[in-house]
């Protein structure tokens, strides 16, 4: 009903990221971190990978999850952006379209600064999401007048075709 065509491999990373948009702050690892995931459909062009953004944001507006469309975001698009977003929800899935070339962009030595503090805000999301874990903002960001965030948990979900996604991690 979601997909123009059936994709049951997208049908698992669409039920498995839903699971740990629900779950990931109620539960924690063994060493105290909360869940969270980088989940990656690789699939040729009009296979149907529309299924890991249409099912599950239709299926929590259906059985009423609160805020369901705060915690499904976007491609993140600086650290004030993604500080904002936690702010109003610690726990997100953060959808990125062709995630190989954002992949690409963001371990690119010589890109631009804004994707640099980009990946070191969400290092540093990632590692703050233990038991005592919060994640500030930069002292010169704007986000900095919104406080701490404590026990941020973001779900990485991405798609890309595999020539894009190898092609990245080949470079």
């Amino acid at each position: 009903e979601w997909s123009f065509m059936p994709h049951s491999e997208g049908s698992l990373v669409a039920a498995l990221t839903s699971a740990m948009l629900l779950f990931s702050r109620g539960y924690q690892t063994s060493t105290g971190l909360a869940l969270k995931q980088y989940m990656i459909l690789l699939a040729l062009t009009s296979s149907g990978k529309d299924i890991i953004t249409k099912g599950p944001n239709e299926m929590l507006a259906r059985i009423g999850v609160p805020s369901a469309d705060k915690m499904w975001r976007g491609k993140p698009r600086s650290e004030q952006g993604l500080f904002r977003i936690l702010s109003e929800t610690p726990r997100m899935v953060s959808y990125l379209g062709e995630c190989g070339r954002f992949m690409r962009d963001m371990c690119d030595e010589k890109g631009p600064s804004f994707d640099q503090n980009l990946r070191e805000a969400l290092t540093t999301a990632w590692s703050a999401s233990d038991d005592n874990g919060c994640m500030s903002p930069s002292e010169k960001s704007e986000a900095s007048k919104l406080g701490v965030i404590h026990r941020p948990c973001i779900t990485m979900l991405g798609d890309s075709q595999p020539s894009t996604f190898y092609g990245m991690i080949d470079s």
